[in-house]
């Protein structure tokens, strides 16, 4: 784990930089989008924008109290 300090930028712009060897091997460059999620515990996710598409692609959600009939829930 490494620590980073977060700088001021401007007048209210705060930022944080990202480590050099994880950029080179998600192969991010200058003006590449990274998306930044939140996780339940607080915590944040970084994500180079063509792995993020992919994790949202493969994402579902199964509302169980939903499935009321029988076998539904069977694969």
């Amino acid at each position: 784990m490494e620590s980073r300090k977060i700088q001021k930028v401007g007048y209210s712009t705060l930022t944080v930089s990202l480590p050099s060897e994880w950029i080179k091997r998600s192969n991010i460059k200058q003006g590449d989008i990274v998306f930044i999620f939140q996780e339940s515990d607080g915590t944040l996710k970084i994500v180079p924008a063509q792995l993020a598409q992919k994790e949202e692609a493969e994402e579902h959600i199964i509302n169980v109290d939903a499935c009321s009939e029988d076998g539904m829930l069977e694969r």
